[in-house]
């Protein structure tokens, strides 16, 4: 009597034995598929992400040449403008640009500033506001800023910002 019911403890607990498995099968099975939906969301997410960020760049690429075009119709202003007025931090971020031999980022123009990016930004647009031709485009996914030759050639000969000496000397 005692073997049969040992036997049959045996027997259901192979059988409790394989239903476990089959259910930890199943769960196995539902976290893949959770984890195969999670994986392509990821995917579309990343994919949507980097669309987003063509875009972003061809309005920038477009708002800069609306820019450009804004400056070649507005000119003649900046030309019969004597000066223009601008704050001392302008006067140095405008510096930089300047100065510089080749076009710039926004982090190497609040390096030279000591400065962050978010206020040097806030400065290249005012400077942009006030008629200083500061060109944006794009090299490998990070924005350039430089100088018009054309507004550098007339800021040397004019000195249409009143930039004292003073200044440059303490900026340098």
């Amino acid at each position: 009597m005692v073997e049969g019911v040992l036997v049959s403890c045996a027997s259901d607990f192979d059988v409790l034995k394989t239903e476990l498995r089959g259910a930890l099968k199943g769960i196995r099975d539902e976290f893949d598929e959770h984890l195969d939906a999670i994986n392509q969301t990821a995917e579309e997410v990343q994919a949507n992400y980097e669309s987003l960020c063509r875009l972003e760049e061809k309005v920038d690429r477009l708002g800069s040449r609306v820019e450009q075009l804004c400056l070649m119709l507005n000119g003649n202003a900046v030309e019969d403008q004597p000066e223009i007025a601008l704050s001392a931090k302008e006067k140095e971020v405008f510096l930089v640009l300047y100065t510089a031999d080749q076009s710039v980022t926004y982090a190497e123009i609040a390096a030279g500033v000591r400065e962050s990016e978010f206020l040097v930004r806030t400065y290249i647009t005012s400077l942009i506001q006030k008629g200083v031709p500061v060109r944006k485009f794009y090299r490998n996914n990070v924005v350039q800023l430089e100088l018009s030759p054309r507004f550098r050639e007339r800021q040397t000969r004019n000195n249409l910002l009143n930039i004292s000496q003073r200044t440059v000397k303490e900026f340098c």
